[in-house]
């Protein structure tokens, strides 16, 4: 009992702690100029007018010159800031209506676009030993509907931020994320939603509308816009207040979820989903392919290369099939589905079973030899009745996912070599 009082004394004291440090603000904001992307409209513009109100020199970067123009009325000759805002709702459709364009062209904006600017700014962001905030969304978080080509750019960028953070600490730059939930700006137009919806639903298949229903695109539509009109905020002054603190807190936040929804959500949602089992040359997928055919299960094992295949094929009989698949190929991955397909067994069915694609620990030192927890996550999440959305095998994956990020960043910069100039000091 004592033991547990204690603890709860700590945490109490550290909370109030933490509340009161990040309460500080940097001195002479007049004198830190801020650069921000996409101020047309929406989060970058009222942020960019905001701190111009403050005295913050601002520097708005504009897509057009009508948004570049109406800044310029409201704010005067002082333009304004840094925050990487600049985003697109991109091509709304379920996956199968989607093609790898859509997906491009949505991260050439959310993402790409944002590395661009990182990577550009950062030789003056390490003299001044600045800030980076990154737009993200509660999309990051959980799955929308139809909305997966935006939702895979902000788990991206969400994933850019954290290694951008820890990297770039050691130069003293700060790297914070905003994951607001709905709010009325230019991104979320429900009139835009609809007419690209509809576009791309003209262009569908007969097969395709024959098992959504010829209907599908206007139901999705009514759907969004309940959705949109319930959920979407008004008021995005929690927006501008997480961006403020952000900029000017002497201790900003990795993460903000400004907003009630935004919060809920990230406390409710643990959301990830599966694709196929692939890359069996090696390392998970190759053990997971062995285990799988020991206990009978037809197995499709995708390899990058011939070598990696006739290994495998080498320890199984002909019940473990192996197929040749470049992931980055369209062609490649299309082929290897009709080659699955055409060779299913009665007893599976039309469609092939999918699991899931994992990675090696990219830190040796921190990586185990027993792969047995991975490969019984899978086969549970293939073959349980009521399989988990995320699995975190092995007690260092459970650890780092409740981990705070700041203890994160400590342990990973302890397997990082540090710049000689960074070594040095």
């Amino acid at each position: 009992m004592t033991g547990m009082f204690l603890a709860l004394t700590f945490l109490v004291l550290f909370l109030v702690y933490d509340w009161w440090k990040r309460r500080e603000r940097v001195d002479e904001i007049h004198r830190k100029a801020v650069f921000i992307t996409g101020c047309d409209s929406g989060f970058g513009k009222a942020l960019a007018k905001l701190l111009y109100v403050k005295g913050v020199p601002v520097y708005a970067a504009c897509l057009t010159e009508s948004g570049a123009k109406s800044l310029r009325n409201e704010t005067g000759d002082a333009l304004w800031g840094v925050v990487n805002n600049a985003g697109i709702a991109g091509q709304p459709g379920p996956v199968e209506l989607l093609t790898k364009e859509d997906f491009k062209q949505v991260m050439d904006v959310n993402l790409y676009g944002m590395i661009d600017v990182a990577i550009a700014f950062l030789p003056m962001l390490k003299k001044s030993r600045g800030r980076i905030i990154n737009m993200s969304s509660m999309a990051a978080n959980v799955a929308f509907p139809n909305q997966t080509t935006y939702c895979v750019s902000k788990h991206a960028v969400t994933g850019f931020s954290d290694s951008l953070r820890v990297e770039k600490s050691v130069w003293g730059i700060s790297v914070s994320t905003i994951q607001p939930s709905f709010y009325h700006t230019g991104v979320l137009s429900i009139a835009l939603y609809g007419d690209k919806l509809k576009q791309k639903w003209r262009s569908s298949s007969p097969a395709l509308r024959d098992e959504y229903g010829d209907d599908y695109d206007d139901r999705s539509v009514k759907l969004a816009e309940n959705m949109f009109t319930t959920h979407a905020a008004v008021d995005i002054k929690p927006v501008l207040d997480a961006m403020e603190h952000a900029l000017f807190s002497v201790c900003p936040r990795s993460v903000y979820y400004p907003g009630i929804s935004a919060k809920i959500i990230k406390r409710c949602s643990d959301t990830t989903y599966f694709t196929d089992v692939k890359r069996c040359d090696s390392g998970f997928g190759y053990a997971l392919a062995k285990s799988l055919y020991a206990k009978g299960v037809p197995v499709y094992a995708a390899c990058l290369n011939e070598s990696g295949a006739m290994k495998l094929r080498k320890e199984a009989s002909d019940s473990l099939k192996t197929v040749i698949v470049d992931v980055t190929n369209t062609e490649s991955v299309q082929n290897a589905a009709a080659f699955v397909q055409n060779n299913l067994p009665n007893n599976v069915g039309k469609y092939p079973v999918k699991g899931v694609t994992l990675t090696r620990n990219m830190y040796n030192t921190m990586a185990d030899s027993d792969i047995k927890p991975v490969t019984e996550a899978i086969e549970h999440a293939l073959f349980s009745a009521c399989p988990r959305a995320v699995y975190y095998p092995g007690l260092k994956a459970k650890l780092m996912k409740i981990s705070p990020n700041f203890i994160l960043d400590k342990i990973l910069l302890h397997y990082t070599e540090l710049p000689k100039c960074v070594r040095n000091n």
